[in-house]
């Protein structure tokens, strides 16, 4: 039998870091027969804590599969002890590895127990290589997928060339500061929660939706995918992280049907030129001048592209193509 590791949180009962990212890899696994294994966390160390926590998976036995995504809420230590104890009775043991950067502090360590891990883009699995860690697998996602509802063909928001620039996700000033230094050389619509700044004439705010929901009421022309405190680039830890990471914000766009525009250095950027679905810039400045030169044979086959490798994202096509890989 094949599982998937669900943690749920000692204090509150709550699936740890429950998102649409993870729901829609979980709802991925459930397709292909595997079940859920869940598992009260225990983020504390000690021989009564791992012994508790070993004992939810007795139900495993020899030749059974169990995926774990990271981060997790179990302690490292404990976690490492269990994959050691489950690799002796015959139990085949993955990781999904979300944040590279985090599993790198926290849980490297693992790599020398489990049986293969999956990452978010190919740098990543680079980037893992070149740590020299003893890793018997290495496979990379082509992209994370975004669960739509079934049929619905083409795009699903309103997208024009002469809409707004959007920028859907988390707005506070902490995690997306460039958003308050955006360029008034053309028009942004932003969805999400935590904007502290000012409906300006040419920011507009879109509203909160559930992840679920949000694809139907995008409205604009390209989706923006950007990180950090810059408009000028995407600097420091988050830069850094962008390198080797394929966000989740980009899979909303495409496979809303809406193009994008990235980060020249970003982990996406080959893939975005390579499969015609939007540009990049190195500067925020950048995207007037090109949205004004752009013709609108180059919109339409941007807009076709982000259709083409969208509509597999509808379904999980991406996360199974590369869980059986991982698997087999």
């Amino acid at each position: 039998m094949r599982y998937y590791l669900c943690e749920k949180n000692p204090e509150t009962g709550q699936k740890y870091r429950a998102c649409k990212m993870r729901d829609d890899v979980e709802e991925t696994m459930k397709t292909l027969g595997f079940g859920e294994l869940t598992i009260t966390a225990a983020p504390e160390v000690g021989f009564g804590a791992y012994r508790k926590f070993r004992d939810g998976f007795e139900s495993l036995h020899e030749g059974d599969t169990l995926i774990i995504q990271a981060p997790f809420m179990t302690s490292t230590i404990i976690m490492r002890r269990l994959f050691k104890s489950l690799g002796k009775r015959g139990i085949f043991t993955y990781i999904i590895i979300h944040d590279l950067n985090d599993f790198l502090e926290r849980g490297a360590s693992l790599c020398e127990e489990c049986d293969g891990v999956l990452v978010s883009c190919r740098q990543a699995a680079a980037e893992l290589t070149k740590q020299k860690l003893d890793i018997e697998k290495i496979v990379s996602f082509d992209f994370y997928d975004y669960y739509i509802p079934e049929g619905i063909s083409g795009a699903c928001g309103e997208f024009s060339q002469k809409g707004p620039v959007v920028i859907a996700g988390t707005l506070s000033r902490e995690e997306a500061g460039y958003i308050y230094h955006l360029p008034n050389n053309c028009d942004f619509r932003i969805y999400g929660h935590g904007y502290e700044g000012e409906v300006t004439h040419n920011i507009a705010f879109g509203g909160e939706y559930y992840p679920n929901d949000l694809p139907f009421m995008l409205k604009g022309s390209f989706g923006l995918v950007w990180t950090g405190t810059s408009a000028h680039t995407c600097q420091g830890l988050a830069g850094k992280v962008f390198k080797n990471h394929m966000p989740h914000q980009l899979s909303l766009y495409l496979s809303s049907g809406l193009p994008v525009i990235v980060w020249s250095e970003s982990a996406a950027a080959d893939f975005v030129i390579q499969n015609g679905c939007g540009f990049t810039v190195s500067s925020l400045s950048e995207i007037g001048f090109r949205l004004n030169n752009m013709s609108e044979k180059t919109y339409s086959r941007m807009r076709k592209g982000a259709e083409a490798v969208g509509v597999p994202m509808r379904d999980g096509c991406y996360a199974r193509k590369a869980i059986m890989e991982l698997c087999e």
